[in-house]
């Protein structure tokens, strides 16, 4: 792919016009088929407009034309992730990390994946990496903090719950999870913070869960494209 084409393929992905760049893509595929920038980008747009199984397998064959390529396993792990292959978003999350260990988001994204399949200590050792490298979005404390509250380390849980809040004051579920996590650890030095912040949870439409329910969330990828 030309220099020009990629200039006008990046163009209209900042307009939002990700259909007619992919279909500027797909006519440079009809012309070379196995040429890698166009699979990759073709693949990255793809996952734009969320048909993460179509951009698998056009990002598949980009890393074959270039197993070099850090974005390109990055993005197939992204979209193996938001398939639900979970195993297959740990390996090629893992192949980005042979390549450069210091990608926070390719730690993060590995944790999201193993803690999706109930892989907790392995979840736990990539959401640390992904925070010492700098990944520490209110998403990441989040799946940090259900890791902790789901192997009963209530403290802290609730301070990830709390971390989470203070990057994001809106983050869903976290308000909410947070009293709970605090009251599972029988935290009653401040009585009057822990009801005023559930009776705060209420008040915003937070959803709040009950005593004994699991304080792991729904799965919700949220990869870096």
């Amino acid at each position: 792919m030309s220099a020009a084409l990629w200039h006008e393929v990046q163009a209209l992905q900042e307009q939002g016009r990700d259909s007619e760049a992919l279909r500027l893509c797909e006519a440079v595929l009809r012309h070379d088929p196995n040429g890698f920038d166009a699979l990759y980008l073709s693949g990255f747009l793809l996952l734009r407009l969320r048909r993460a199984q179509d951009a698998a397998t056009l990002i598949e064959r980009a890393v074959i034309a270039n197993p070099a390529s850090l974005d390109a396993w990055y993005h197939l792990g992204v979209a193996y992730l938001q398939s639900e292959r979970f195993w297959d978003s740990i390996k090629a999350f893992d192949k980005v990390l042979q390549l450069h260990a210091g990608v926070a988001e390719a730690w993060n994204n590995r944790g999201i994946a193993f803690l999706a399949m109930g892989i907790l200590a392995e979840a736990l050792e990539s959401f640390h990496k992904a925070i010492a490298l700098g990944a520490g979005t209110a998403s990441t404390y989040n799946h940090r903090a259900n890791v902790f509250a789901a192997l009963k380390r209530f403290p802290e849980a609730a301070a990830d719950y709390e971390a989470a809040l203070a990057q994001e004051s809106d983050y869903p579920y976290a308000c909410g999870n947070a009293f709970f996590a605090r009251l599972q650890a029988c935290d009653w030095r401040d009585l009057t913070r822990l009801q005023g912040e559930l009776q705060d949870a209420l008040q915003r439409g937070r959803p709040v869960l009950q005593p004994g329910a699991s304080l792991a969330l729904p799965l919700h990828p949220q990869a870096q494209l």
